[in-house]
């Protein structure tokens, strides 16, 4: 993959990349904790920086935890999922984070997230419960979103 994207920016004369995905890959060992003592491979650290520099991409700044995935025992945790983007992109959309300011307006958004949050019945390990009554929850919010500020 890693070649065969950097061959389709070069041919192509694309100069605005967006990549998103859940890459299986870190860019810095120190993206990949495991209790058990695993060292994640130097070679495929290598190669993924190699394919981050050919295709001249930055990484958009996760916000509140420095990892995307967590085994749901919790001995090992990582951070394979990225949004990456090039200087391009930054330039012509300086603030590309999406804001739902207006929820925090609305006077059910609170109630409604705590009601909601209650609600889900989610067993296993405390990260493990967390990531998925999450998942849950950012669903529900879609569909809250659609039937509340729909135009």
């Amino acid at each position: 993959m890693w070649n065969e994207s950097s061959t389709i920016k070069e041919r192509k004369n694309i100069q605005m990349w967006c990549v998103v995905g859940d890459f299986n890959s870190v860019r810095w060992t120190t993206e990949r904790v495991s209790q058990n003592g695993g060292n994640y491979g130097v070679r495929d650290t290598k190669e993924f920086k190699e394919f981050i520099t050919r295709m001249e991409l930055e990484d958009i700044p996760l916000v509140g935890r420095g990892f995307t995935w967590y085994k749901p025992n919790g001995t090992t945790r990582s951070r394979i999922d990225r949004i990456m983007v090039t200087r391009d992109w930054f330039i012509q959309w300086p603030s590309c984070s999406q804001s739902l300011d207006h929820w925090f307006e609305d006077k059910d958004f609170i109630g409604f997230v705590d009601e909601t949050w209650k609600g889900l019945n989610v067993q296993g390990w405390g990260a493990y419960v967390l990531k998925e009554k999450l998942k849950l929850l950012k669903s529900i919010l879609r569909g809250w979103n659609s039937t509340k500020f729909s135009n």
